[in-house]
């Protein structure tokens, strides 16, 4: 790889390139290394520049969000990560359909939808993440997907074109869909419904309440480790085989939910995969094959 070629070709897209770039500060957990190379465009354009460029130039490369879902190892990582965080958010209402860029948060969504009186987020409005992230895996809570309100999707594809899919054009499944097969996130459609705001109001509280007294959202947490499997709770299985509050170094799983890894200051990678490793190990023999919810990166093949 010419990296020569490689940087003056991503500054010419008008986006930020870095090598060597720590990821901890992206990510919610604060856990990660130095990847071969960093880019952040600082437009839409920019970013279906890059993505051409790093395909045809077949140089491996994951995308970052905003980094609430995601464990990264400290070694040092052989791709570039494209950061699509931060930069052009579009938000825009016409009567019930609301139009949102990737890299607008799920919660800025729900606010704004809330402001305009538009109910349907109410279940999913604490999930921390952007709607690119969120519409990659199918995110949901208390019985609500991400999915139950789309009506278009808008994807930069791997030659840099934007294609729009209808939901009946991807595979969507239980916190998983096969967009990443097919590109990237840049925007979407939901439907929403008009609704009295007091009614809004009393909804989301009841929704924050239940998740305050359930899940350590609070803290430093990416959410649930591990999918439910066979329609049972992760947490259930893990707080019965003991994962409630257990720890290896600055890593542990939660006191209040057994399902969500907690990392305090100083955490490393390698004890969170461990305690995870350790966690699918015992469920797996108690008959419980145990899927990760939460992205891992390690090198290029993971």
């Amino acid at each position: 790889m010419n990296l020569k070629k490689v940087k003056e070709a991503i500054l010419s897209f008008d986006c930020i390139f870095r090598e060597n770039e720590p990821l901890a500060q992206y990510t919610r957990l604060q856990i990660g290394g130095k990847c071969l190379f960093y880019i952040k465009p600082t437009k839409w354009e920019g970013a279906a520049l890059c993505i051409r460029f790093l395909n045809e130039e077949k140089i491996p490369f994951k995308v970052l969000g905003k980094g609430t879902n995601i464990l990264i190892s400290e070694k040092d990582l052989n791709y570039a990560v494209l950061h699509i965080f931060g930069f052009e958010k579009k938000l825009s209402f016409d009567g019930e359909k609301a139009e949102v860029s990737a890299d607008t948060t799920l919660s800025q969504l729900a606010d704004k939808s809330f402001e305009n009186s538009l109910s349907g987020l109410e279940e999913i409005c604490l999930i921390p993440g952007t709607i690119g992230g969120c519409i990659n895996m199918n995110a949901g809570a208390f019985g609500k997907t991400i999915f139950d309100l789309i009506e278009k999707i808008s994807i930069l594809d791997y030659s840099g074109k934007e294609r729009e899919l209808l939901p009946n054009q991807v595979f969507v499944d239980y916190r998983k869909t096969n967009i990443k097969d097919l590109g990237i996130v840049k925007s979407a459609i939901l439907n929403l419904k008009k609704e009295d705001k007091f009614i809004i109001k009393e909804k989301v509280e009841e929704f924050r309440n239940r998740r305050d007294l359930t899940q350590p959202w609070r803290e430093r947490t990416c959410g649930s480790v591990f999918k439910n499997p066979q329609n049972l709770p992760a947490g259930k299985i893990l707080e019965e085989l003991g994962f409630k509050g257990k720890r290896i170094g600055k890593v542990k799983f939660s006191e209040k939910h057994a399902n969500f890894l907690i990392a305090e200051e100083g955490a490393k990678f390698e004890d969170a995969l461990a305690l995870m490793e350790e966690a699918r190990e015992m469920a797996l023999q108690k008959g419980f094959a145990l899927e990760y919810e939460m992205e891992v990166w390690q090198d290029a093949t993971n």
